[in-house]
């Protein structure tokens, strides 16, 4: 049964589980859709006394964070991962997200988002073929968030 929740609106969802028959099991899929991606959660039931939710493809955060890049070190590709969560006041909203990579001496040498993104999972890869090998840093800030983590190209 589609649903649809109002842009800047914020939801939590119960599913109940209703089966026809017992001691059987049941699959299903839900959809989120929105702008900028889609979010697949995979629904398994038991039909006796339990259910129970798979393995979600995608989990909102609740709070922001930063990932070590991987691999560390590098050649010359990496993928910097990070969470935008909801909004302070549990309404999902936009939010300026900027994510720099600076050289060891503080210098800015690689912008890889400076936009406003939805709160969700992301992933970032970096190419640093025309950069030396050596210790870089890369920062993330967003609302009231900044961390900075150290990663290494070698080539």
């Amino acid at each position: 049964m589609p649903a649809v929740v109002p842009q800047r609106d914020f939801r939590y969802v119960k599913i109940r589980f209703r089966p026809d028959q017992l001691n059987h099991t049941f699959t299903s899929v839900i959809t989120i859709e929105n702008n900028d991606s889609n979010i697949t959660v995979n629904l398994t039931g038991y039909s006796n006394s339990t259910t129970g939710v798979a393995v979600l493809t995608h989990q909102m955060s609740f709070e922001y964070s930063l990932s070590q890049n991987y691999p560390n070190p590098f050649n010359p590709v990496t993928v910097i991962k990070y969470d935008i969560p909801a909004g302070s006041d549990n309404y999902a909203s936009l939010q300026l997200v900027k994510l720099v990579i600076y050289d060891i001496n503080g210098k800015t040498v690689a912008t890889l988002v400076n936009e406003k993104q939805n709160p969700g999972n992301y992933s970032v890869s970096f190419n640093a073929s025309d950069f030396p090998s050596g210790v870089y840093y890369y920062k993330l800030s967003a609302d009231n968030f900044t961390q900075a983590k150290k990663m290494m190209l070698l080539k």
